[in-house]
């Protein structure tokens, strides 16, 4: 009840920041700045956002065939736009999602739902991977041209915290990857040894501990399949990198942005990202969008048009990511216990699921 009564609040907060923008800058402006970018540009960035989640969907389906989890591409599909879906709704970095389309390829397969977690980690881990490339990528160009850029320097703090924030997460998970080593089992081991939660802790330990071994073998599994499902991470994230471009180019009919400026708006974008408070950051995205694109001399009428079609792109997906979470029974399956099943004791699929 209390989570509950919090999150209807941030989603109230974020609405009402959303509507003060638009009654702002004027919903008529923005509407006819839309109306510039023509069918052909709006067909293109929604098929640019469509490649988006589309290759990551393909590296997992590789991730899981090498497995010997022979999901179809459409339930690989289904699972990823639910999963997309609720991550996004959660103010978790884009994480908390992989619960629940393991949870619904699992059942659906009668295989081990943590087996398939942990592919979909593998997965996740790509992402941040690619992610944090081009993050350093985009600060080595701000720092490069940081006369041209001349950012304040409470951004340049910001990004300095996110750039470590993120690095230390890649660089603790490569290292219990390359190493073997535990991370959060051993950091639930060392609570129970302190006395804390001790009882919860030595039951929570174990299925931790088999989760991350597998987690460990889908890393190390098949590189040759772990290296073409990275591969379309990465173009995933190239598309990210230039979406705005393609939005910007059909509203002017030619390109504005240099290679600095294009780094500035992806690179500050995905700090408000991490540092999300409501729901799909609604609201504080927008208003610190605003912020960068003045950066990069975007008024804010043309930055809200893009905001619009931004916003109007993920309402698609995540729409249809918690549409097909109501199908399938799994809207209320937001923290899943993930278990292992064995391969004589399978589960049986509740009806509404079709292979």
């Amino acid at each position: 009840m209390r989570y509950g009564l919090l999150y209807t609040f941030l989603i109230l907060i974020a609405v009402v920041i959303v509507v003060i923008i638009f009654a702002t800058v004027g919903f008529n402006k923005v509407v006819s700045k839309f109306w510039e970018v023509g069918p052909v540009g709006f067909l293109t960035y929604l098929s640019a956002s469509i490649i988006i989640v589309l290759l990551p969907t393909i590296g997992w389906w590789l991730i899981l065939h090498s497995h010997e989890i022979k999901s179809s591409f459409l339930h690989t599909t289904i699972g990823q736009l639910m999963g997309n879906a609720i991550s996004y709704i959660t103010p978790s970095m884009y994480i908390g999602g992989e619960p629940v389309k393991s949870y619904y390829i699992g059942t659906l397969y009668n295989t081990s739902k943590t087996k398939v977690f942990s592919t979909a980690i593998f997965g996740k881990f790509q992402e941040l991977v690619s992610l944090l490339i081009f993050i350093y990528a985009g600060t080595i160009v701000m720092i490069i041209e940081a006369q041209e850029v001349q950012l304040p320097k409470g951004i340049w703090t910001a990004l300095l915290v996110v750039d470590i924030f993120l690095g230390l997460i890649v660089l603790l998970s490569l290292r219990s990857i390359i190493k073997n080593s535990p991370l959060l089992s051993n950091i639930v081991l060392w609570f129970g040894r302190k006395g804390i939660f001790t009882r919860f802790m030595e039951n929570l330990s174990p299925k931790i501990i088999k989760t991350e071994n597998l987690i460990y073998q889908a890393f190390r599994h098949n590189w040759r399949a772990g290296a073409i499902a990275f591969i379309f991470s990465f173009i995933s994230i190239a598309v990210v990198f230039i979406r705005p471009a393609i939005f910007f180019y059909f509203l002017y009919q030619k390109n504005i942005f240099s290679l600095t400026e294009i780094a500035v708006i992806f690179t500050l974008s995905q700090v408000l990202l991490v540092i999300q408070i409501t729901p799909g950051c609604i609201g504080t995205f927008e208003g610190g969008m605003i912020g960068i694109f003045a950066l990069v001399g975007i008024d804010a009428v043309d930055a809200v048009s893009y905001l619009l079609v931004c916003r109007f792109v993920d309402l698609l997906f995540t729409g249809s990511g918690i549409y097909l979470a109501i199908h399938y029974n799994l809207v209320n399956f937001i923290s899943p216990r993930i278990e292992t099943v064995t391969s004589t004791a399978e589960i049986e699929a509740p009806n509404n699921f079709t292979k």
